[in-house]
């Protein structure tokens, strides 16, 4: 993460443990990190730098010496639910170079007898269209990069992680995208698509995806939504506190529900909220502003915490901490009611190493909050009638 206010990855961790938090994301390996998550049982979805994965490509023994390094050191007391070779990278740079650096990662994991689903992670601007949700496709040019990763992923039994931002959609277009839509809030159905009725965008995008999937012959292939999340302020259209409050207080009941989505009801989603924290070193605006443990969260009734100040590291605690439930549900959502293809912003983030006010190494404490029906988990505690509802 970019912040210079960030506690230590055991601090993290600790509060992870003392919080019941089931599962975390981490876009970039950190030894301090994984240090800290042994013998947790946290679940951990790990994924190298962008950069890498030419190298990983094109040099078998990069993809081993990192295997080596952060994944087998840590095999058995790390519980790794996934490793994601390129983070919205198939319309990047790097893109002809995911399938082979994930094949690589592959064979290194088994040299070392280890058995690791390995995947990647696309945004929304992979799909061509997506209004309606059962017309969902990828583009041409995504296609051609995911095709054969998309057979890899049904022969292999993985999943493909999918990061999906409803706040992106409504954004470019107030006009057109209804805010109750994307904020679980309409009474009723807002997009008829043949027998099924969509009443919010998130069912939609993820029926979206899937329909797309299906297209291209990965109908078995699981979606998990990697990181979903709304800013708290920063300037654009729609970002404020009000709106962040209740955009994740009714994920989380949607998913609790067990309701799944039109296309397949019932069906649980895994599903990972962005962000843990705000990363103040970030360009000034929305990016900064995903998390729900800041100042302007607490104004929500948020519990806090812990932060360094930037000028000492000396760890602080707000002053109106709340008590953290030991369990609560949530989940995510996204899509669009246009006929207008949602193409998605592009969330990638930047990867450079960020430092603690101490000096210790906080390059990958991107850490994001798993919401799941089947194992209720939560890191923030939010006063019922501010924020998140623990009923």
């Amino acid at each position: 993460m970019l912040g210079d206010n960030l506690p230590s990855p055991s601090e993290v961790i600790s509060l992870c443990k003392s919080r019941n938090i089931s599962k975390l994301r981490m876009t970039s390996p950190s030894i301090p990190v994984l240090q800290a998550l042994r013998n947790t049982g946290i679940g951990v979805i790990l994924s190298p730098y962008n950069e890498e994965l030419m190298l990983f490509a094109r040099i078998f023994t990069a993809a081993i010496d990192w295997v080596e390094t952060y994944i087998v050191p840590y095999a058995r007391s790390v519980d790794f639910r996934y490793i994601s070779i390129g983070n919205e990278d198939i319309l990047g740079d790097n893109s002809m170079y995911i399938l082979t650096a994930i094949h690589n990662v592959v064979n290194a994991l088994r040299a070392a007898n280890l058995h690791i689903p390995v995947t990647t992670t696309v945004s929304m601007e992979v799909l061509g269209t997506s209004y309606k949700p059962s017309q969902g496709v990828f583009s041409d040019k995504a296609l051609k990069m995911l095709q054969p990763i998309i057979y890899y992923l049904a022969f292999n039994k993985a999943p493909l992680l999918v990061n999906v931002y409803p706040y992106y959609a409504y954004a470019a277009k107030p006009d057109v995208v209804g805010l109750d839509y994307v904020l679980f809030t309409t009474s009723g159905v807002v997009v008829e698509d043949g027998n099924l009725g969509y009443s919010n965008m998130f069912d939609a995008m993820v029926d979206a995806m899937r329909a797309a999937l299906e297209q291209a012959g990965g109908a078995d292939v699981e979606v998990v939504v990697s990181e979903t999340g709304w800013p708290s302020f920063g300037g654009m259209t729609g970002a404020t506190i009000q709106n962040a409050k209740t955009y994740n207080n009714n994920l989380v009941k949607h998913v609790k529900s067990k309701i799944g989505t039109p296309k397949f009801p019932g069906k649980e989603i895994e599903v990972y909220v962005y962000s843990l924290f705000n990363e103040n070193l970030k360009p000034e605006g929305i990016k900064r502003n995903y998390d729900f443990s800041s100042r302007p969260c607490r104004e929500l009734g948020a519990s806090v915490l812990p932060y360094r100040d930037p000028n000492s590291s000396r760890l602080l605690r707000s002053r109106s901490q709340t008590h953290l439930p030991s369990e609560i549900t949530s989940s995510s959502p996204f899509r669009l009611d246009s006929p207008t293809p949602v193409m998605g912003h592009s969330t990638s983030k930047p990867s450079e190493t960020a430092y603690l006010a101490d000096g210790n190494p906080a390059e990958s404490l991107l850490l994001v909050m798993d919401y799941t029906a089947s194992k209720p988990l939560a890191i923030y505690s939010f006063a019922n009638d501010n924020g998140f509802d623990a009923t």
